[in-house]
């Protein structure tokens, strides 16, 4: 699997597009420094069968530790 670092200002976003053309939009809405507890926000749009968990909730319900990428039974994610 592949990975990309991006910069955006606020309002500025980027595209995440599926092989099969269902397209998820990500924007920036607040710069670091100017929310009160130094968390970015952003919008997310995507198709409503899309869901959009945050990786605490995902890694959670998938049985894996966030922190280590590895599952709760010792085995490493791919």
């Amino acid at each position: 699997m592949g990975g990309l670092v991006l910069s955006r200002k606020p309002e500025e976003g980027f595209y995440i597009i599926a092989p099969t053309g269902e397209k998820i939009f990500i924007k920036v809405l607040e710069q670091e420094d100017r929310t009160r507890d130094g968390t970015l926000r952003y919008y997310i749009q995507a198709p409503q069968d899309f869901q959009i968990l945050r990786e605490e909730l995902y890694t959670e319900s998938n049985g894996l530790d966030s922190k280590s990428k590895k599952t709760k039974h010792g085995g490493f994610t791919k």
